[in-house]
């Protein structure tokens, strides 16, 4: 919700907010909803057979607990190496990995965006191509 500034009308028809407010309010709340509803994540590795150039998923991980915090801050064992990057970073603190009874092929390569989805567990169950996974809230 916006909030009338002061001098301006709240009747007025139109409100105006610059674009780094609601970046950070759409942000505040991805990050309560990360937090609140992000419970497994999975990780691609090469494939076997990787003449296609893709990955396979073939283990997901609970997610225990997400914090967000400056790189800086983020240990050599939670990283593999140190760093002095301020910029904020989402730690996931992960649980012992499950394996899916069926690896998840087509994985893309080239890019860790265009191998992201928000999915849910049984979507991941039924899949056996990462492009037939269905997406839950949008493209990333």
């Amino acid at each position: 919700m916006l909030q009338a500034t002061e001098g301006c009308p709240t009747t007025a028809l139109s409100q105006h907010a610059p674009v780094f407010t609601i970046n950070y309010l759409i942000q505040s709340l991805f990050t309560s909803f990360l937090k609140l509803e992000l419970r497994i994540v999975s990780f691609s590795a090469l494939a076997v057979d990787d003449s296609a150039n893709s990955k396979a998923i073939d283990k997901i991980w609970p997610v225990k607990r997400v914090t967000l915090q400056p790189r800086s801050e983020l240990t050599v064992e939670q990283t593999g190496k140190a760093s002095a990057n301020a910029d904020l970073f989402y730690l996931f603190e992960l649980g012992a990995p499950l394996t899916l009874y069926r690896p998840i092929v087509n994985v893309p390569y080239a890019s860790t965006r265009g191998s992201m989805k928000l999915t849910t567990l049984s979507a991941i169950e039924e899949a056996t191509d990462f492009a037939a996974i269905t997406q839950v809230y949008g493209g990333i």
